[in-house]
């Protein structure tokens, strides 16, 4: 049993995936020590700017996983991924010439930012992660999983080493450099055990099924992060720097929190797609998004809350970042919430309903710039753009649900559905997490996680029964 365990592909990603998680959270606290306010504001604009550039390659990243997910033959395979080459190839070239021509003209902007120094260094980042990003998706679908590991803990690795020798300015100087060097490195890593084989064969025909499944795909991945994104956009803009080092300490926070769960259903998303695609009764469907959703959401929950008991901690080390732990619970919870659709959401994508999940989170997005206006307007503190951002996460929430419920039908009427997506024993949790941010008081989450912990326990140990059963299985990662 024990060396059944160990041997585990699930295992061995789970456990790197974590301790890279567990630097990058120990790099966001030091990074916020380091930096102070003013650098961290820099640092957190310069890598949503670089978020934003990374829908530069128009999606075809997750074009090639969709197309990777259900099974094609060796040579289409091979013509699907060499065509996404070269289009990732043009794509980084544009993005290149952008870049240089900015820098040949001296054309600035962002100078609040000094975003002028940087910017060369973003772009090459932004080619790179283009690169990595495809190759992520070549080996996820293929149950492979170590060079994913490496390059999880590769950039953390090296970035740790300037918080011994630098600070402020010529720190964040070397965490970019570090990001573009790790960046670099893995590219290597994968291109050197890349499973498919380049073949220059250009089809205009593969290239434009992938450009237009990779927009559509796109269109729903930038919809649904601008929510979150959103809200910092509004600050990065309308906020001083050192607001903006707040909310990106707080929003990083929260990231790495989810991110936790985020790895498993990073890896079995294919899986799922793979699964869903072939399920044709509601019955079955039903049944496999009902124990999926169990696993995602009370591991979620628990994560968040034993978090949210570490907070007067983590203020005790960086008390200058006070403002910062009450917008990372904020998101927090709306980070819940929108996972809370988990299992929906990759059954629209499935069944190639995609367009509804895009048309959810652009509403969404939209609600909460409306909302961040109105905090704008009435001059409000930044802790009301995360909580507007909050509230809009409940629209997506039931909207997600609604629409996966055109296709498997489970319920009847409104209110059923809303009893589904915020059972009691969910409500009454992320009540207390709210009234636990409101009288900031450790000893309510404490309860709270007491509480649900109790009410799920036979449901938490039949969840462990069956993530024990995937972990041992080795085909768990197979199509």
């Amino acid at each position: 049993m024990i060396k059944k365990i160990l041997s585990s592909n699930i295992i061995h990603f789970v456990v790197t995936r974590y301790l890279g998680y567990g630097i990058q959270f120990l790099n966001t606290l030091l990074l916020a020590k380091y930096l102070g306010a003013y650098y961290l504001g820099v640092y957190g604009f310069l890598t949503l700017f670089l978020q934003y550039l990374s829908y530069g390659n128009f999606g075809v990243h997750y074009a090639l996983n969709f197309y990777l997910s259900t099974k094609k033959s060796k040579e289409l395979t091979g013509l699907i991924y060499s065509n996404t080459i070269i289009l990732s190839g043009l794509f980084s070239l544009l993005i290149f010439g952008a870049f240089f021509f900015m820098k040949f003209f001296d054309i600035q902007i962002f100078s609040k930012y000094s975003f002028d120094t940087f910017y060369i260094f973003i772009g090459l980042i932004a080619i790179l992660q283009f690169t990595n990003q495809l190759f992520i998706n070549i080996y996820r679908t293929y149950g492979i999983l170590w060079q994913i590991n490496f390059y999880q803990l590769i950039i953390p690795i090296l970035q740790i080493a300037g918080f011994i020798f630098f600070q402020e300015e010529q720190l964040l100087i070397f965490i970019i450099s570090m990001t573009l060097i790790g960046n670099l490195i893995a590219s290597i890593v994968f291109l050197i055990g890349n499973p498919l084989k380049f073949r220059f064969k250009v089809s205009s025909k593969v290239i434009q099924s992938i450009f237009s499944k990779g927009v559509n795909l796109l269109i729903y991945n930038i919809s649904f992060y601008l929510i979150m994104l959103s809200g910092r956009t509004l600050v990065g803009i309308f906020y001083s720097v050192e607001d903006m080092g707040q909310y990106s300490f707080g929003n990083n926070l929260s990231n790495a929190v989810i991110m936790v769960m985020g790895s498993l259903s990073f890896l079995f998303f294919s899986k799922m797609i793979n699964k869903l695609t072939s399920l044709n009764s509601n019955h079955d469907i039903i049944q496999f998004i009902e124990k999926s959703r169990k696993l995602y959401m009370n591991l979620t929950l628990i994560i968040s809350m034993l978090f949210f008991i570490m907070v007067p901690f983590l203020v005790s080390l960086l008390p200058q970042y006070g403002e910062a732990f009450k917008i990372f619970k904020i998101l927090l919870i709306a980070q819940i919430i929108i996972s809370n659709s988990f299992g929906y959401t990759t059954l629209l994508i499935a069944k190639k309903k995609e367009f509804s999940l895009t048309e959810a989170a652009i509403i969404t997005t939209v609600i909460n710039l409306l909302l961040g206006g109105g905090v704008l307007l009435f001059d409000l503190s930044i802790e009301y753009i995360a909580f507007a951002t909050f509230l809009s996460a409940i629209y997506y929430n039931i909207k997600s649900v609604i629409e996966g419920n055109r296709i498997t039908e489970q319920f009847r009427n409104i209110r059923d559905l809303l009893s589904y997506i915020f059972p009691i024993d969910l409500f009454i949790i992320l009540l207390l997490m709210v009234f636990s941010i409101l009288f900031d008081n450790v000893l309510i989450s404490v309860f709270g996680l007491l509480i649900y912990t109790y009410w799920n326990f036979q449901e938490l140990k039949k969840i462990s029964k069956y993530g024990f059963e995937k972990i041992l299985n080795k085909n768990s990662l197979n199509l």
